[in-house]
């Protein structure tokens, strides 16, 4: 049992610590059963998901400046890069507690930072002084709640909290708004700010850094308004209220469950006919 926060913890330890945290929330939001299975039931084993690869060896090499992971020896792939060899998995199994990229994962990163270094805000950002991989705590509603900033910069007037995000393609404005609400990312930037304040830091800004793994390697970055960061504690306090409801009752059943819950089409399916031309 972790018993206490460390900036040299590793991310599954942080994710084990049994404090309330924007990703937690958000699967208690999606539905009380699967937050009772990944966090309470003692039966969830995560899997390793290669898509995460990417983005946390962007993290590392933009927040740490660190180039841990491995390249897969082209000699040990199939036909066409193939991984279904022999020789792959053995070497695979010898390192398996690395991350592991192939040469042309490797050479998308390293061009994501590229992008990222060509970016004069970014860059900036990333110069200032501060905090990387920052976990936190802090009381809030009668919870300990938890976060872990990517990095926490220092500012004569105040913090500046920065978030990394990774996409698979360029981002704009209108297609970060949908993965704000899509991801909870105005609840992530509500309670972040929310725990540095209750650790008495002013918090000048939330500012997500948005690099695209795909050519042209795009760097974007945005920030929220205070009434979407309004919102997101809304909805926190909600989740929050909601959940300490349930551990107290320990009901961790679906919402609507024990009655059919009658479906309506939604707008876009309702409405199709009307922009066929």
């Amino acid at each position: 049992m972790i018993t206490e926060l460390s900036q040299d913890m590793t991310a599954e330890q942080y994710h084990a610590y049994p404090a309330v945290s924007n990703s937690r929330l958000s699967d208690f939001i999606e539905d009380p059963r699967l937050y009772h299975y990944k966090w309470l039931s003692g039966k969830y084993k995560p899997k390793s998901q290669r898509y995460f690869d990417l983005g946390t060896a962007v993290h590392e090499k933009l927040l740490l400046n660190k180039t841990s992971w491995l390249v897969v020896p082209p000699k040990v792939l199939g036909k066409n890069g193939s991984k279904n060899t022999k020789a792959y998995r053995e070497w695979s199994a010898e390192f398996s507690d690395y991350m592991q990229l192939t040469v042309e994962e490797h050479q998308t990163v390293m061009s994501c930072c590229e992008a990222v270094y060509q970016n004069p805000t970014a860059t900036e950002l990333l110069r200032l002084k501060g905090d990387p991989e920052l976990p936190m705590t802090a009381d809030y509603m009668g919870c300990e709640c938890k976060c872990r900033f990517d990095k926490l910069c220092y500012t004569p007037n105040g913090a500046v909290i920065l978030d990394v995000k990774t996409t698979g393609k360029s981002s704009t404005a209108s297609s970060f708004v949908k993965s704000v609400t899509s991801y909870g990312y105005h609840r992530q930037a509500a309670i972040y700010k929310t725990i540095a304040e209750l650790n008495e830091m002013e918090v000048l800004e939330f500012i997500f850094l948005v690099v695209s793994t795909s050519e042209p390697f795009t760097v974007d970055l945005f920030s929220l308004d205070a009434e979407f960061i309004d919102i997101g504690l809304q909805e926190v306090d909600a989740a929050i209220t909601e959940l300490i409801k349930r551990t107290q009752n320990n009901d961790w059943s679906g919402r609507g469950a024990g009655s059919i819950v009658s479906l309506s089409p939604p707008g876009y399916l309702k409405y199709k006919g009307d922009y066929q031309v």
